[in-house]
């Protein structure tokens, strides 16, 4: 491995985690909030390809 490129990190408030970030790390929201439901989705999907079956919702921000 020669580098890392993303970090993928859980929270419980995914609002407030992104306004924590920005004011005290003083990062920049580059895109999102994006939002992830299993049963809109066709099958096969990217989110649960990537991810796995047993994630129905979520949210996520880059």
């Amino acid at each position: 491995m020669t580098a890392i490129t993303h970090v993928r990190l859980a929270v419980p408030d995914l609002d407030a985690a992104i306004k924590w970030y920005e004011q005290v790390l003083g990062f920049k929201l580059l895109a999102g909030p994006y939002s992830f439901d299993a049963s809109e989705e066709n099958e096969p999907n990217m989110t649960n390809d990537l991810l796995g079956d047993e994630v129905k919702k979520m949210r996520n921000a880059i």
